[in-house]
């Protein structure tokens, strides 16, 4: 493993947001163990019998990968400010899976995640994310991911609408969507009705 010299890590953030995949690897080796052991312990006792910290650091890794493909890492200049960030983002995660997982105790688990963007029926495959294999993706998988996502969110109308979709991905139930957005839930539906119509075009294309 190299060292995590200030320099070096301003220079794989550099590298990460022009796309290279080997920074993207580096980032990888530097703090994905480190962040699987904080995970591990901001985990709430109840969920860590079916939440794993490796699961919580590869998510964070991901938004890590996604900030910098929309260019936002600008002001991380070295790896404290980077650490900073990924504890943050850890923190923040962690609560929203805490939340979640208090709310399918009350029996209230209705959030379907992605799963509104595919044809659930279909026979031939598992709905959303679940289609993708449960070992903790490499690094160059999750920036395969993220450049579909990019796609894929090109593709929609609006700001709006990628928003939402956003939102949705990361397990927005429609009524948290219309409160963060100060929409209706029926436009909230109406929206992700229109979302799943437009992917699922490029997808049978």
């Amino acid at each position: 493993m190299m060292d995590a010299t200030p320099d070096t890590v301003k220079s794989l953030i550099d590298d990460l947001q022009q796309g290279e995949l080997d920074a993207a690897q580096e980032l990888w080796n530097l703090y994905f163990e480190r962040l699987a052991r904080t995970a591990q312990q901001k985990l709430a006792a109840g969920l860590r019998r079916t939440v794993d910290g490796e699961d919580v650091a590869a998510s964070v890794m991901r938004t890590i990968y996604r900030r910098a493909a929309d260019g936002q890492l600008a002001t991380v200049g070295d790896r404290q400010d980077l650490w900073q960030l990924m504890v943050t983002i850890l923190r923040h995660k962690a609560i929203d899976l805490g939340r979640k997982h208090r709310t399918e105790k009350r029996g209230g688990g209705a959030v379907r995640g992605d799963s509104v963007f595919v044809e659930v029926d279909s026979s031939e495959q598992r709905p959303g994310f679940a289609q993708f294999p449960t070992d903790a993706p490499t690094p160059d998988l999750i920036v395969q991911l993220e450049e579909e996502r990019l796609r894929l969110f090109e593709r929609l109308a609006d700001d709006q609408m990628r928003a939402i979709a956003q939102q949705r991905l990361e397990g927005a139930a429609t009524e948290e969507i219309a409160e963060a957005l100060q929409l209706s839930p029926r436009t909230v539906r109406r929206k992700l009705e229109a979302i799943r119509e437009c992917w699922s075009q490029l997808a049978n294309a």
